[in-house]
C-alpha cells in the first residue's frame, strides 16, 4: 500500500517539475529575446556613431 502511494506523490512532484521547467524555459526565451535586442539596439547604435564619424 506504501508504494502505491509514494507512486502518486512522485507523480504530483513529477507534473509540478515539469510544469516549472516549462516556466523557466519560457522565462529564458524572453530573457535571450531581450538581450538580443538590446545588443541590436547597441550595434545600431556604434554602427550610426561610426558612419557619422567617417562623414566628417
Amino acid at each position: 500500500m506504501d508504494e502505491l502511494t509514494n507512486k502518486g506523490v512522485h507523480a504530483a512532484v513529477a507534473l509540478q517539475a515539469a510544469n516549472l521547467c516549462a516556466l523557466n524555459t519560457y522565462v529564458l526565451c524572453g530573457e535571450i529575446l531581450l538581450l538580443k535586442q538590446h545588443v541590436d539596439s547597441r550595434t545600431i547604435t556604434t554602427d550610426s556613431r561610426t558612419q557619422n564619424h567617417r562623414n566628417r
